[in-house]
């Protein structure tokens, strides 16, 4: 039998593309989904975390549009970067026009300097820091990309390696950026997620829902306790299932805390894999169109979100009509050291301050909900510490996948890709 540990986009994925029934998913929650979670309240849907769904592949968006039917619509992205009072169109290096004259020119001058020495580097950017600097110059480093993703990775990028990036980091060439500087954007719909598509009702749980039909053998409240390699086994909720294959799609630290004698050498490289978590605030907001963006970026150090959503300019059945909501992402490691009450003060407090909500709306939702495992760190460590805990698994017939089970960043598509290619493996 094959036991697949999770009920998220992977492990769905991976139930739907085998070939046979021999087998069962455990999941420990009473749903299905893992992060693509969604909450309903006072008739406002949100998403624990931001989601959309992008693709690349014509078969996974035919794989989404069959199982979704008609509970599915695409639209162009609406993005941009809060900056000194101002909204600067997405991406950033692409739309120096929007800036203001000093910061345009800092910017234009990096980006010029970068071209010219890029022919005389004879090495490939020993971290992201480097990359950046490389690619994009230290006007655009300083005012946009440094700051930003300090405040979404929770480390510096001199800390991180550029595995991660791939197609996730726009970078134009330095005749895209002169463009931008004059205001003619060539091309808005650079990025991966330019077009995207939504599920028109029930939020970003119901892409993972609408799998269910199609699977067998899904029980919940089945939390794994034990993995015995030996015996090959897996112990949930006080029943043992044997195994021929294993699919895990939990986190790859947590896996390995739950394999019965694992290797020193495995456990210790298991400890060294970091990550951020992120708290979303979630606030139903008395109000129509607080923002006509789906998402907007804030670099400043002194904002405490790095990312604002609008969950109800994704479709019109998000929030109740003449409201609005907002979806708030703080990320953060460790021990957040305030509590939610706390952290939804500060929310509301600098979406005041930035002219997204007012002294007198009135806020009909306020939640906050954590994600405890959101983005992978790429450090030094990370590739080599992955592969070696990745041998050992394959030695024992078990195949870690998806996003935390590999340990990277990825999207959806790339869950139902990594859930199809775990079937083919089974």
């Amino acid at each position: 039998m094959k036991v697949i540990i999770g009920a998220g986009l992977t492990g769905l994925s991976a139930a739907y593309h085998l070939q046979s029934d021999d087998y069962v998913i455990l999941e420990q929650r009473n749903d299905v989904g893992g992060t693509c979670g969604s909450c309903y309240q006072d008739g406002f849907t949100f998403d624990h975390i931001g989601h959309v769904m992008h693709f690349r592949q014509d078969r996974t968006r035919e794989l989404a549009k069959k199982v979704l039917g008609d509970n599915y619509h695409t639209m162009a992205r609406r993005a941009s970067i809060y900056f000194e009072g101002r909204l600067v169109p997405y991406p950033f290096q692409m739309n120096l026009a929007s800036l203001p004259d000093k910061v345009k020119e800092e910017c234009m001058m990096g980006a010029i300097k970068a071209a010219g020495e890029a022919d005389n580097k004879s090495h490939e950017p020993a971290n992201f820091a480097e990359w950046i600097l490389q690619s994009l110059g230290e006007g655009i480093a300083k005012h946009f990309m440094f700051p930003y993703n300090e405040k979404l990775w929770t480390v510096s990028p001199y800390e991180m390696t550029t595995g991660w990036m791939r197609r996730f980091v726009p970078r134009p060439n330095l005749f895209d950026i002169i463009e931008g500087n004059l205001g003619n954007q060539r091309d808005a719909r650079i990025g991966y997620n330019a077009e995207f598509g939504y599920p028109v009702r029930g939020g970003i749980l119901s892409y993972p829902q609408a799998f269910v039909p199609y699977v067998k053998n899904l029980f919940f409240n089945a939390e794994v306790t034990c993995v015995d390699v030996k015996a090959k086994a897996v112990q949930a909720s006080g029943i043992t299932y044997p195994f021929s294959t294993l699919i895990s799609t939990m986190p790859l630290v947590e896996l390995v805390r739950r394999i019965k004698d694992v290797p020193h050498g495995v456990q210790q490289a298991a400890g060294k894999l970091r990550c951020n978590s992120v708290y979303s605030v979630l606030l139903g907001v008395n109000r129509p169109k607080v923002s006509e963006q789906h998402w907007i970026y804030f670099p400043q150090r002194d904002l405490i979100f790095y990312r604002i959503g609008f969950p109800s300019n994704l479709s019109p059945y998000m929030s109740p009509e003449g409201t609005s909501s907002i979806c708030a992402e703080v990320a953060y490691r460790g021990n957040m050291d305030l509590s939610q009450d706390e952290l939804i003060d500060h929310v509301i407090r600098d979406l005041q301050s930035v002219g997204l909500l007012r002294e007198a709306d009135e806020i009909l939702v306020q939640k906050a909900v954590v994600t405890r495992y959101a983005y992978v760190i790429y450090d030094k460590h990370h590739t080599a510490n992955v592969k070696l805990i990745h041998d050992y698994l394959q030695e024992h017939r078990i195949i870690s996948t998806g996003r935390y089970g590999r340990w990277e960043y990825s999207g959806m598509e790339d869950a139902v890709l990594h859930g199809q290619a775990a079937a083919e493996r089974a």
